[in-house]
């Protein structure tokens, strides 16, 4: 059986670490320009209301990701969460 491991120079394996947290209003901030937040009353890609979803934006203020836990986002978008935990 022939075994194939991935590339280990690649830097696909490194986190993005978080920039800033905002514990006023609940929103983080990220190293690449995203941010994410609780959301309301936006909407998901289908129409429906986020309901207090977790919502990852670009610095364009453009969807990204969303979810009802921030970890979810955070395991998906490659995302460093440790630095939240106190």
């Amino acid at each position: 059986m022939l075994c194939i491991l991935p590339n280990m120079s690649e830097n696909r394996f490194m986190r993005t670490k978080i920039q800033t947290v905002s514990s006023e209003n609940g929103i983080y901030s990220f190293a690449n320009g995203h941010s994410m937040s609780r959301e309301l009353e936006s909407k998901t890609p289908n129409g429906c209301r986020m309901a207090g979803r977790w919502a990852l934006r670009d610095k364009n203020n453009q969807l990204v990701d969303f979810d009802q836990y921030s970890n979810d986002i955070a395991e998906r978008q490659n995302l460093d969460l440790y630095n939240l935990i106190h």
